[in-house]
């Protein structure tokens, strides 16, 4: 954005750039803001139907006494639960990053410059007037 301050007097936003950032800026910021949203109960879901289906096959070879089956159920109980913890350690680095998102949303950067733009080129349109009239 510094950058842009730089040569923002040479800067000119087309009148159907202005129209489609218009029409869609408002659409685009709330796409950008859902994107965070339900990240933990997105992975779960399938995790939660996946563990619902294991304990019951395990149920089911329990009944048949299978060899060593607690064993084997113990050894993917702490694999699940380790699924579970790498899903709720995204699930708190995502609550960073959907805080730092949300903050970026909220200075709007992007409408920011589009109005500087617009408020530039109304200034250079006056001064330019005014010289006409002037001469």
């Amino acid at each position: 954005m510094e950058l842009s301050e730089l040569i923002l007097d040479k800067l000119v936003l087309p009148e159907t750039v202005k129209r489609e950032f218009d029409r869609n800026h408002s659409t685009c910021l709330n796409r950008q803001r859902k994107k965070f949203e339900n990240v933990s109960s997105i992975l779960n879901k399938p995790l939660d139907q996946m563990k619902d289906k294991i304990n019951k096959q395990f149920d089911i070879l329990k009944g048949y006494k299978f060899p060593d089956i607690k064993e084997l159920e113990e050894k993917v109980q702490e694999q699940i639960e380790a699924v579970e913890n790498a899903f709720e350690e995204y699930a708190l680095e995502h609550d960073t990053l959907d805080e730092i998102n949300n903050r970026f949303l909220d200075e709007d950067k992007i409408k920011q410059l589009i109005d500087k733009i617009i408020w530039n080129a109304a200034v250079n349109k006056i001064v330019h007037e005014t010289r006409l009239i002037g001469n």
